[in-house]
């Protein structure tokens, strides 16, 4: 038996709707499977970063109070007022703070959250409509 192309296949207009309908459907579970997937994969990397961020600060909090007593000895054995050794460990401080700031604000604008939208999906030939579509659906599972 010989299989007829699908365009000379005569088919009723409910049938055509239903193929249709099907495979609108089809189209937007893999869409939102692959808005799931990548909206799994920002929120990793933001609990990552919100770790390493909670225990950089720990860190530096407690390195910083550590400096802080030792550069206040240091500097009232030198003769130093202890008020002048307490204003440079601030300001080293705040200089610190600063480019931890402007680094967090870098991370920030260069993370995306929301999927880009001018991104646009086209297909020329029945091998790259086979390929998309393997593509799309051997997405791994978050979970």
């Amino acid at each position: 038996m010989k299989a007829t192309p699908y365009f000379e296949q005569k088919k009723d207009i409910p049938e055509l709707l239903g193929g249709i309908g099907a495979d609108v459907q089809k189209l937007v579970r893999q869409e939102l499977d692959l808005a799931k997937l990548s909206l799994q994969e920002d929120w990793i990397k933001a609990k990552n970063a919100a770790a390493l961020s909670v225990g950089a600060y720990t860190a530096y909090v407690f390195a910083g109070g550590l400096a802080l007593v030792a550069m206040a000895f240091i500097l009232r054995e030198m003769g130093f007022a202890l008020w002048g050794a307490f204003t440079l460990l601030a300001l080293a401080s705040a200089g610190v703070g600063v480019c931890t700031s402007l680094l967090a604000r870098r991370w920030w604008e260069s993370t995306r959250f929301i999927p880009k939208l001018e991104q646009k999906l086209t297909v020329k030939t029945p091998e790259e409509a086979a390929k998309a579509e393997a593509k799309v659906v051997d997405l791994p599972r978050g979970g």
